[in-house]
């Protein structure tokens, strides 16, 4: 079983869950605010930001 949200609740009941890299999201959000104009860093061509999260491998799968 994996959850979708690597929360507090989540670490405390060993549910691995994806962490989706907050830190660079809203990095990119506030780039994009503040230069709408210009593409944010790690954006694409297409427009596209690649903010890549990671798997939290905790008891509830047979990897934790």
């Amino acid at each position: 079983m994996a959850g979708f949200d690597d929360t507090v609740a989540a670490f405390g009941h060993g549910l691995t869950s994806y962490n989706f890299n907050m830190p660079a999201v809203v990095a990119a959000m506030i780039g994009f605010i503040l230069s709408p104009q210009r593409p944010p860093a790690g954006c694409d061509d297409a427009g596209i930001i690649d903010a890549p999260g990671m798997i939290m491998v905790r008891s509830s799968t047979s990897a934790g």
